[in-house]
């Protein structure tokens, strides 16, 4: 897993235009331990979203992803789905930062909702999460990564009490 985020944050890196750096050892390995990593890049911030047990946590960089600082942790009522490709969605704008994902009492894909967290302090802090899909349970595959997030990114605050 850890290779799998190295890879996602040196191909974000590298597609952004910047300028390549020389990796250097680090005196602590760093062991990456969640699940279904995900990026999103606006500018020189990159935000990065993961699950783990029944938590998501959101970090976020300044420097095109040479480093994050702490970890934001979203509260979450119920069980959230993680693996199989499902987990967490993030999207950014000059706006706010965005996180989707699915959770329900039993979790696992057997329930669930499609929940919306929204920052608009650049991923400081999150709102309490809105519920965006119209029947109940109908998201619980966690096929959200497309129509969902991109609807709600482009619109950047529709449904979500902006003004």
């Amino acid at each position: 897993m850890k290779l799998i985020v190295l890879a996602i944050v040196a191909f974000a890196v590298a597609t952004s235009g910047a300028q390549p750096t020389r990796a250097t050892q680090s005196p602590k390995p760093f062991v990456f331990q969640g699940l279904q990593p995900q990026l999103a890049k606006l500018g020189d911030r990159v935000f990065l979203a993961y699950g783990q047990d029944n938590l998501i946590s959101v970090l976020s960089s300044r420097d095109g992803g040479q480093t994050f600082g702490r970890a934001i942790t979203l509260t979450v009522a119920g069980r959230v789905s993680l693996g199989m490709h499902r987990g967490p969605r993030i999207a950014a704008t000059e706006r706010s930062v965005m996180v989707t994902l699915v959770a329900g009492a039993k979790g696992g894909g057997a329930d669930g909702d499609l929940l919306l967290y929204r920052s608009t302090d650049g991923g400081a802090t999150f709102a309490a999460p809105i519920v965006i899909n119209d029947v109940p349970g109908s998201p619980r595959e966690g096929l959200h990564a497309t129509a969902e997030l991109q609807t709600i990114r482009a619109r950047d605050g529709v449904g979500t009490g902006a003004s």
